[in-house]
């Protein structure tokens, strides 16, 4: 069950299940102990639950979305954005999950052998071998461009 958080124009964050105020950093144990929340913006009623949740990683996890990266995302826009970043990150995050306990997993993993999985960079292709390589010859272009 979700709990709703109101959102004040002070920028407040309230309870309503607890009936107090709490921060920031109250909502981010709230979630990470595993509660589901909704927050309201209480003026308008607007779901602002994803732009609330998405301040709290930009807040609290300084570094996660690189400059290059945040560039990427930028103008990978609109639909192609929508459609190829939740499937991604929910992947990657199932991957995580399935196999976290497991460093040695995890280093056969690499970024090229993971993107393998994603066929929408796939098609037109050959054959995968051909998808591995342009992979890998762009993740060392992307390393090299962070070396800079």
């Amino acid at each position: 069950m979700s709990i709703l958080i109101k959102k004040y124009s002070n920028r407040r964050l309230y309870n309503t299940e607890e009936k107090r105020y709490i921060t920031q950093e109250d909502l981010m144990k709230m979630i990470q102990q595993g509660q589901e929340v909704s927050i309201i913006d209480n003026d308008t009623k607007k779901d602002i639950t994803e732009e609330t949740l998405m301040q709290i990683i930009l807040n609290n996890f300084q570094g996660l979305f690189s400059s290059t990266l945040l560039h990427q995302l930028i103008r990978l826009q609109g639909k192609q954005l929508q459609d190829f970043l939740p499937f991604y990150l929910r992947t990657g995050l199932e991957y995580f999950f399935q196999f976290g306990g497991q460093p040695d997993l995890w280093k056969q993993m690499s970024p090229s052998t993971m993107m393998a999985h994603f066929l929408p960079f796939n098609k037109g292709e050959k054959n995968t071998e051909e998808s591995k390589k342009k992979s890998q010859k762009n993740e060392k272009k992307v390393e090299d461009q962070n070396k800079d």
